[in-house]
């Protein structure tokens, strides 16, 4: 039982201290953040947002709790655009979509 427990705590502790330094892009915070306060802070850097909504899982059919905006303009070198997604309100999801380059020029990846 004891052995058990000081995994347990040890497993926290090592959890804890191998994510303490990492940032999320502009200060966002997964499951904190409103939509609202991410446009904010998205416009506040250059961001124009592009196409907005409810996400669609099939043709016709939306999930009413996920909500989400697809941003350009970041001022983030060679981003071609991002997405924000939200469940229930809370941020859950953010996918960058980054530009290379190639001899003739950018693609996407």
């Amino acid at each position: 039982m004891r052995k058990s427990f000081l995994a347990v705590v040890m497993l926290f502790l090592a959890a804890k201290f191998a994510f303490a330094g990492w940032e999320m892009p502009f200060g966002l915070k997964l499951g904190v953040d409103t939509p609202e306060t991410v446009k904010k802070v998205v416009m506040a850097n250059g961001g124009v947002i592009k196409e907005e909504g409810n996400k669609t899982i099939k043709q016709d059919i939306v999930n009413p709790d996920i909500y989400g905006f697809k941003v350009e303009n970041l001022n983030v070198d060679y981003l071609d655009y991002g997405m924000f997604w939200f469940y229930k309100g809370r941020l859950y999801q953010i996918k960058y979509v980054y530009l290379e380059w190639e001899i003739s020029g950018f693609y996407k990846i």
